[in-house]
């Protein structure tokens, strides 16, 4: 576990509190440290996972992590998506070509990138250090949220040592995944649509060139066993 943050805080009353420090709460805690804003990052898990889950962004989204001054450290760890997305049906015929583009888009920005996700959110943790006013605790994890009448109160344990402490903040934001503890807070519902599949993720370093291997996405449109390739 680490704790990084020149400024001591305990005791006081932070601005904004965000449960989660996965590329949600890491880009929003670098926009809120440009404010100067108080604000605390606790995060249960010890550091990054460190394998890939998205893979993809927009040219909106590298607008936001330019508004978070880390443009330049994310081209550098990501491409631009030049090649597209081919659909193909059982048979392996292409019926459709999502057409890719080395061509900016109105936002100034290639329209799609991709990246390695461990590697993305290094860039924005490391961003985080340019702002005392942001402290982060991994290894610490929000148990309860209690809505108070001048401040929402977190119940916290450390799960280094297993201690418990209460911290106040103006504002809680969740961005804590799937299980949310912030979305059971406030009562959000979720609409299940029925799909419950098992899906095998296979990822693969190569260590040689392999002939043939596509250099755009692929959707196998098998009804009997579809497929996504990148």
């Amino acid at each position: 576990g680490t704790t990084h943050g020149v400024q001591s805080m305990s005791g006081a009353v932070f601005d904004v509190a965000v449960i989660g420090y996965g590329p949600a709460g890491a880009t929003l805690a670098n926009l809120l440290g440009q404010y100067g804003l108080s604000v605390l990052v606790l995060e249960r898990e010890a550091d990054i996972y460190p394998l890939p889950r998205a893979i993809h962004f927009d040219g909106e989204v590298m607008r936001v992590f330019e508004t978070a001054g880390l443009r330049r450290e994310v081209e550098a760890i990501s491409r631009p998506g030049l090649k597209g997305t081919y659909f193909n049906n059982a048979a392996g015929e292409t019926m459709l070509i999502r057409a890719g583009t080395s061509e900016r888009g109105p936002h100034g920005c290639a329209n799609n990138h991709y990246f390695h996700q461990p590697e993305l959110e290094a860039v924005l943790r490391n961003g985080l250090r340019r702002y005392p006013c942001v402290q982060v605790r991994t290894r610490h994890e929000v148990t309860f949220i209690e809505d108070g009448s001048e401040h929402a109160i977190l119940h916290v344990k450390d799960l280094q040592d297993g201690s418990a402490y209460a911290v106040q903040t103006r504002y809680v934001i969740g961005c804590d995944g799937a299980r949310s503890l912030a979305r059971k807070a406030i009562g959000t519902s979720m609409l299940d649509l029925g799909l419950h599949q098992d899906w095998l993720v296979f990822d693969v370093r190569l260590k040689t060139e392999v002939p043939g291997l596509a250099d755009h996405s692929v959707q196998h449109c098998d009804p009997a066993r579809p497929m996504t390739f990148v």
